[in-house]
């Protein structure tokens, strides 16, 4: 029997997210990712870190590396059930990210503060922390009603 929280992951995505850049699942492109539960209550997925990603010669452009944990995050909390909407991201770029490698990348909630989630990511590769991240999100709905 199909997990229940694994199922909610991607009926929420699809509902909520289908032509995300990162995460759609519409139109793959170099960008797509596979986000799954990794069984600790976050999501993961891996990353090629193809050349159409370049920033500085051999390495992913740091726009697409926050982008990539802004995907994560949202996703983990799509694992909630919850459709939230980016308040606030602060990215730490701890090493390079090199093209041609693959990456993981992964994501869990934190915590609930009224209409505010907080949730960490978290990128790696070769073994190494490349970028950690915390964003607050906020609730889609109360978002787009303007509360706070």
């Amino acid at each position: 029997m199909p997990d229940p929280a694994g199922m909610r992951l991607g009926q929420t995505r699809d509902q909520a997210h289908p032509d995300c850049i990162f995460c759609g699942t519409q139109g793959p492109g170099p960008l797509a990712l596979e986000f799954a539960e990794d069984g600790t209550g976050g999501v993961a997925a891996a990353f090629a870190c193809p050349s159409a990603v370049e920033g500085y010669p051999g390495l992913v452009h740091g726009g697409v590396a926050a982008g990539l944990l802004d995907a994560a995050m949202t996703n983990a909390l799509f694992a909630h059930g919850v459709a939230a909407v980016t308040g606030r991201l602060t990215v730490r770029y701890q090493h390079p990210l090199r093209l041609g490698r693959v990456a993981t990348v992964t994501a869990k909630a934190a915590e609930r503060r009224g209409a505010w989630w907080i949730v960490h990511g978290e990128i790696r590769q070769d073994g190494t922390v490349a970028a950690l991240a915390e964003a607050w999100f906020k609730d889609r709905t109360t978002a787009e009603e303007g509360a706070t």
